[in-house]
Order: structure tokens, then C-alpha cells, then sequence
């Protein structure tokens, strides 16, 4: 089975990203491709178990179909455990790769700001940005008392509609991939 790498860059895997990687998975369900998930909070520059995991996370993006970049907005708010193994990685890691930037938190417009601020990393990466980002911000969200939250019904279908689309972009950097 294919499968799409989320890398997120959240600190709290069981946060609202956290719910927001199991909507993707539930919207990545009918197109039969799996979600996997790498936390940049998992790779820490002096842990001694961090160049094994980074060489397993090289392995999962040159075998993934695209890249969905989880990162927190505003940037300032702990984007830079996302950024940091962003620099880790070597050059044209993401090469042949559809990549989404899905930001959460914060405010729409600041979401340009995210995007300015993993551009260098990015073009590194030879990504290929193939959309415009996703922002899935506080209002995006249901709180229903002690239920865990989920998003709005609005949100779902935008959120159906981009994974449709990008499913679409990855099947044409497969095509290109296997043509280099």
C-alpha cells in the first residue's frame, strides 16, 4: 500500500494536530493510501538514538508518495523542532515529492509568514510545492465538553477536497519520479 508522511512539528502529539493527523488519515482512507507520521520533537540533536531514527525517517520519505508538513502558526510558537530537522536532513531529500505545509493554530494570515520561513529549507529539500498551504485555526474546531474536539463540518470538506487534489499532485511526481 502507498502511503503519505506527516512530519509535524508540534511539541504535543496528543493535541489538536494530533486529532487533526487523524482526520487526514480518515480523508486518505478511500484513495487506499496510509498516513505515517514523524514527530520532529522525536529527533533531538543530542539524543544518541537520533541518527538511527533520522536515517529510518530518510528511508520512509524516499518510499512516501508526498509529504504533508504539520507546523505550528504562528512561526514563533515552536515551528523551530520542525526547522531543525528540516536542517538535518540532506540536500534533495524531498526530490520527486509533492509537499503540503498544513498549519495549524494562529491566525490565517500568518500563514504566509510560515511559509516565508520554510521556503529556504524547502528549495534545499527540492520540494515540490505543488498547492497553496492548508490553515486549520481554532475556529476550525467543535469543543463539545469532555469529547475530543473535531473539526467542522466546513473544515472537513475543505479538508476532503485538498487531500483529493493532493493525491492527484502525488500521483504526478510518481510519474515524473520513475521517468528520471
Amino acid at each position: 500500500m502507498s502511503y503519505l508522511l506527516a512530519i509535524s512539528g508540534h511539541p504535543n502529539k496528543f493535541s489538536r494536530p494530533g486529532f487533526l493527523i487523524q482526520a487526514l488519515a480518515r480523508h486518505l482512507y478511500p484513495y487506499q493510501i496510509e498516513l505515517k507520521t514523524a514527530y520532529a520533537i522525536d529527533f533531538k540533536a543530542d539524543a544518541p538514538e537520533t541518527p538511527a531514527r533520522l536515517n529510518d525517517l530518510l528511508g520512509l520519505i524516499r518510499n512516501a508518495r508526498g509529504i504533508l508538513l504539520l507546523a505550528p502558526v504562528p512561526k514563533e510558537d515552536l515551528i523551530g523542532s520542525l526547522k531543525m530537522l528540516l536542517d538535518r536532513l540532506p540536500d534533495r531529500a524531498f526530490q520527486y515529492k509533492a509537499v503540503l505545509v498544513v498549519g495549524s493554530g494562529g491566525f490565517v494570515g500568518e500563514t504566509q509568514d510560515l511559509e516565508r520561513s520554510l521556503a529556504p529549507n524547502l528549495q534545499r529539500l527540492a520540494a515540490h510545492l505543488s498547492q497553496a498551504s492548508v490553515h486549520i485555526g481554532v475556529k476550525n474546531w467543535v469543543f463539545v465538553e469532555d469529547q475530543s474536539p473535531s473539526l467542522t463540518v466546513a473544515t472537513e470538506a475543505r479538508l476532503a477536497d485538498t487531500i483529493r487534489r493532493f493525491c492527484g499532485q502525488t500521483t504526478e511526481a510518481l510519474r515524473l519520479s520513475e521517468a528520471a
